[in-house]
């Protein structure tokens, strides 16, 4: 289910459907799920028909929940995942309820993923002392960013010849994990959340 109107959804969509069709998966059905749309009945009357194992769904948050608690009243109970912006803003827990219990998720990064970085260790601990509150995607992030930057200039005998940076920033590791630039894309580790207690809660972690 994603939104052919935004990019986001449509990016993630392909990118799924690209690999999990390499992968040797199928595809019963695809249908829209477009934003602003309140009723997506029809739309799930029609996957339930198909007697799918799973849905995935790269869309936001209030689309997302009201189409979990309308997959609940027509009794469709498959595991469903989506991208980041599914769970983006409490109005996803908020109108979703118990509905949306068990619901996952990919991101970039968890502060209550079992394993760290090195530097990810660190980078916890000085963020939770200086703002006293847990971490988050976009700070983690940014700090990988930062990170990258400065080592590539560093290991340039002039931190200013873009040629040289644009080469040492493309093989590097993270504070999120395992993170290069192979090519210009970035490519990286992917987390695993699932809703449990209204909340999102770490799962797992898969590794380029």
């Amino acid at each position: 289910m994603y939104d052919s109107s935004n990019d986001y959804s449509v990016g993630l969509a392909k990118a799924f459907r690209t690999q999990f069709l390499k992968n040797g998966g199928t595809i019963p059905i695809e249908v829209q799920a477009p934003g602003g749309s309140k009723d997506f009945k029809a739309q799930l009357s029609s996957v339930k028909a198909k007697n799918v194992d799973m849905i995935y769904m790269p869309i936001y948050y209030t689309e997302g929940a009201l189409i979990a608690v309308q997959a609940k009243q027509l009794g469709l109970n498959v595991p469903v995942v989506g991208g980041d912006g599914l769970a983006a803003d409490p109005v996803f827990f908020k109108l979703g309820q118990d509905a949306v219990k068990g619901y996952m998720t990919t991101d970039y990064y968890s502060p209550n993923a079992k394993e760290q970085t090195p530097e990810g260790e660190k980078f916890i601990k000085a963020w939770t002392e200086k703002y006293s509150e847990p971490t988050h995607t976009w700070g983690a992030m940014t700090a990988d960013a930062y990170k990258m930057i400065i080592n590539a200039m560093n290991q340039c005998d002039n931190p200013k010849d873009r040629v040289c940076v644009n080469d040492k920033i493309r093989a590097t590791s993270g504070i999120t994990g395992t993170l290069t630039l192979k090519d210009g894309d970035a490519i990286r580790s992917v987390v695993i959340n699932e809703v449990k207690n209204g909340e999102l809660a770490f799962k797992t972690v898969v590794n380029p």
